[in-house]
């Protein structure tokens, strides 16, 4: 009985996590696919020498920009690939980058 009562309280906290794990490495591998050659690796760098480092922006202000830029307001050479997220991408990117600037 008590081998029941564990599993059924133990594998939807598994699961749970494997879900944040995999969405971690999803958020990253989107990073490095469509953000990386620009804004570097950690988001230090310049993108094109016109965009500020990723890492100066706040959560905020990168989710803003990514929006913007997804609906047109913003042009430049980013913009292609900013087109195709969607708004939990873009949430987890402005997520990710913060953990970028302890590097």
């Amino acid at each position: 009985m008590n081998a029941k009562r564990i599993a059924a309280f133990a594998l939807p906290l598994l699961l749970m996590l494997a879900g944040d794990v995999l969405a971690a490495q999803n958020v990253k591998s989107l990073y490095q696919r469509n953000c990386a050659s620009c804004h570097g690796r950690y988001g230090e760098k310049p993108a094109l020498n016109k965009a500020r480092a990723l890492t100066t922006l706040n959560e905020g202000q990168i989710t803003e920009a990514l929006t913007e830029r997804r609906a047109g307001k913003i042009q430049g050479a980013g913009s292609q690939p900013k087109k195709r997220l969607t708004d939990e991408d873009i949430q987890q990117l402005a997520a990710y980058i913060q953990t970028l600037k302890t590097r």
